[in-house]
């Protein structure tokens, strides 16, 4: 009996939506993504600031990326905001996807593509050195 039973859809990551929701606010309403952040009652603040700098720093390479790879037109599903910050995570951040929801496979799917279309984007980013500081004594 229980093989006939509706299987639900396994959800996004909180952490996923929650950026994503973030970026597509700040996208439309062109406002702070600090102050947005923090209007979020999120408690890996962190984390939601390193994807989004991450996201903010490679903004062009990767919606020019997403856009050779046709990823939205061939997923209409998918939301655009959802997928920028799974496409940074997978090719800037950790480099692999938490979690077996579609709109994570589907990304996971296309992470060759991506990767060639971004060419040497991820080798040649820039890197910033340790500076100096000053100590105080």
């Amino acid at each position: 009996m229980e093989e006939n039973k509706f299987k639900h859809s396994i959800k996004v990551p909180t952490q996923y939506r929650r950026v994503a929701a973030v970026l597509k606010a700040a996208l439309e309403r062109k406002k702070s993504l600090k102050s947005l952040i923090f209007e979020e009652k999120h408690a890996r603040l962190r984390g939601m600031q390193a994807i989004l700098k991450q996201y903010i720093d490679n903004r062009g390479v990767i919606d020019e990326a997403i856009t050779q790879t046709k990823i939205l037109e061939e997923n209409p599903r998918l939301s655009s905001a959802l997928c920028k910050i799974l496409v940074t995570e997978l090719i800037f951040g950790r480099k692999k996807l938490i979690g077996e929801s579609k709109p994570v496979l589907t990304v996971s799917q296309y992470r060759e593509k991506l990767e060639a279309n971004l060419g040497g984007a991820v080798d040649t980013k820039n890197i910033k050195g340790k500076q100096t500081s000053y100590w105080v004594i």
